[in-house]
């Protein structure tokens, strides 16, 4: 089995929203993932302090859907 790498994977969505027209967020968690603080111990969900940032983050694409 071939490996795919990140960048490839994510293309998929890039091209599926393309095609279909669809709004596209690549990364909901920008600004936040590299925050220690933002983030639960588990390293990969948000905290609730992280919310009003992820708000800010995808609120541009949805509030034109």
């Amino acid at each position: 089995m071939a490996h795919t790498t990140p960048k490839k994977f994510s293309m998929v969505y890039t091209e599926l929203a393309k095609r279909y027209k669809l709004p596209f967020l690549p990364f909901i968690l920008e600004g936040i993932h590299d925050q220690p603080h933002l983030m639960l111990e588990d390293g990969l969900h948000p905290s609730s302090l992280a919310q009003p940032i992820i708000l800010d983050n995808i609120w541009p694409t949805l509030s034109h859907c």
